[in-house]
C-alpha cells in the first residue's frame, strides 16, 4: 500500500478529553467495595437510602405494556396514532403552562434517544434553516453540564461560553439557556429573562431553553406552584416575542434513566405560518434521523397521553425528595462556607464548591465521591444534592464542609 500522508479518519481531537469527569467519578464510585460508600457524583434520582430512586412506576408501566406487542406497535407500516400524540403534547403545554392562544401556533417533535435528543433536535431544526453564518457555533453558560461540548462536536459547531448571568451574549452563535443552571445550580433573576427575551425578539434570534429540571428549582413548594414558577423563565421569553424551542427531557422528572426515551423539542411559533413551516421542517428531520419513534419514546408518549396524572405523581414524589436531600444539606451546613450554595439562589440536583487541594482523594478515603470539577486555578468539586443519605446526612455533610473554602 502507498504511504499515505493524511489522516482522515484519525485527525487529533481538540476540546476536553474523551472520558469526562463524571465519569470518572463514577467508576471511581464503583471500583469502591466499602458498603457504606456515597455517591454524591451520580448523575440523576438517588433514593433517602442513597440507592438510585426506584419508586417511579408510570413511565416503566408503560413500557412493559408496550413491550408485549413492541412487533407491531413501531415501524414504517403503522400510522402515528394522532389523538395520542395531541395528548402527550398537551401534557407538554400543560407542563410549561403554554396558554390555549400559544399551544395553537406550537409544534413538538419526538427526538429518539435519551441524554440531549431534544436539544440535538432543536439544533438540528435551526440549522436546517440557518445553515451558514450566525449559527455556527454552541453557546452555553461557563460551568455548564460537560456534554454540552460533544453536543456541538457531534453536530459540526464550534464550542464556546457566555457568563452563567447572560450579562454578555455573543453576537453570533447558538445560545442554549438553562433555566436551572446544570452544574451550579444557579438561578437566574426573572429581569434576566425579560431582558433576553426583549432581546432576542428584536433580533429575531433562536434561542434553545434545555428544560430537563421541570420543578426542580422549587421543590419545597406544592406540586402545581412548583411547575409554574418553573417555568416562568419560558414565559417570559414567549410574552416577549422570542422565538423559543424548549428541549424538555424526561430523564430526572420522571426518572426514566435506565430507560432513555428521547426527549421532545418545543417548537413555540409566533405565527400560524411560522409554526407550519417548523413542523413541516421537523417532519423532515424525523425522516432522516431513525424516520419513526422508537419503542422507548412511544411508550413515554402512551404514558403521557394515557396515565398523565401517573406521571405526575411519581415527577411530585421526586421533588419531594430533592426537597428532603436540600433541607438535610441546609440543615447540617449551617454556619459554614457551604451554606450559601442552599439558599434560593440554587436549585436543582447539583452544586460546584470551591475546595481545598486534594480534597476529591480525601472524600474517596471516605468512601464519599464527587465530581472533580475543578479549574486550572481553583480545585472545585460538583455534588448531586439528592445523593446525600438522608440517614447519614450529618456525617457527610460534615466531611464535605470540612473541605469546602
Amino acid at each position: 500500500m502507498a504511504d499515505i500522508a493524511g489522516s482522515a479518519l484519525g485527525v487529533p481531537l481538540e476540546g476536553p478529553p474523551a472520558l469526562d469527569p463524571n465519569l470518572v467519578a463514577n467508576q471511581r464510585f464503583r471500583a469502591d467495595t466499602s458498603s457504606s460508600k456515597v455517591n454524591l457524583a451520580v448523575g440523576t434520582n438517588v433514593g433517602a437510602d442513597g440507592k438510585p430512586w426506584s419508586q417511579a412506576v408510570a413511565f416503566p408501566a408503560a413500557f412493559a405494556a408496550l413491550a408485549k406487542n413492541v412487533g407491531t406497535a413501531c415501524g414504517s407500516y403503522n400510522a402515528p396514532d394522532l389523538p395520542r400524540l395531541a395528548a402527550a403534547k398537551e401534557f407538554l403545554c400543560d407542563t410549561i403552562e403554554l396558554p390555549a392562544t400559544v399551544r395553537a401556533r406550537t409544534v413538538v417533535s419526538w427526538a429518539t434517544g435519551g441524554g440531549s435528543g431534544a436539544l440535538t433536535r432543536a439544533i438540528a431544526s435551526i440549522r436546517a434553516q440557518h445553515p451558514h453564518g450566525e449559527y455556527g457555533s454552541l453557546v452555553v453558560q461557563t460551568d455548564s453540564w460537560p456534554g454540552y461540548s460533544s453536543v456541538a462536536y457531534t453536530n459540526g459547531l464550534r464550542f464556546d461560553s457566555c457568563p452563567l448571568d447572560f450579562s454578555e451574549i455573543p453576537s453570533r452563535g447558538l445560545i442554549v439557556a438553562q433555566t436551572i443552571h446544570n452544574g451550579t445550580g444557579r438561578l437566574l433573576d426573572d429581569e434576566v429573562w425579560r431582558v433576553m427575551g426583549t432581546q432576542f425578539a428584536s433580533q429575531d434570534r433562536a434561542l434553545i431553553v434545555d428544560f430537563p429540571y421541570a420543578g426542580f428549582d422549587y421543590g419545597d413548594r406544592p406540586y402545581r406552584e412548583a411547575i409554574h414558577e418553573s417555568a416562568s423563565a419560558i414565559h417570559a421569553l414567549v410574552d416577549a416575542g422570542a422565538p423559543v424551542i424548549v428541549a424538555f427531557g424526561p430523564t430526572k422528572v420522571f426518572n426514566t434513566f435506565a430507560y432513555r426515551p428521547g426527549g421532545a423539542a418545543i417548537v413555540i411559533c409566533r405565527t400560524a405560518d411560522e409554526a407550519a413551516s417548523a413542523d413541516a421542517r421537523m417532519k423532515r428531520i424525523e425522516r432522516g434521523s431513525t424516520g419513526f419513534i422508537d419503542a422507548v419514546t412511544l411508550a413515554l408518549v402512551q404514558a403521557m397521553a394515557d396515565n398523565p396524572n401517573g406521571l405526575r405523581a411519581d415527577h411530585a414524589a421526586i421533588l419531594t425528595r430533592l426537597a428532603e436531600a436540600a433541607h438535610d444539606w441546609r440543615r447540617h451546613a449551617v454556619g459554614s462556607p457551604l451554606e450559601s450554595y442552599f439558599t434560593s439562589a440554587f436549585g436543582g440536583l447539583f452544586r460546584i464548591v470551591p475546595v481545598t487541594p486534594g480534597a476529591v482523594e480525601r472524600l474517596a478515603a471516605k468512601h464519599i465521591h464527587a465530581v472533580d470539577a475543578s479549574t486550572a486555578s481553583t480545585p472545585r468539586i460538583r455534588i448531586n444534592t439528592m445523593g446525600l443519605p438522608h440517614g447519614r446526612a450529618e456525617e457527610v455533610v460534615a466531611a464535605v464542609v470540612a473541605e469546602v473554602v
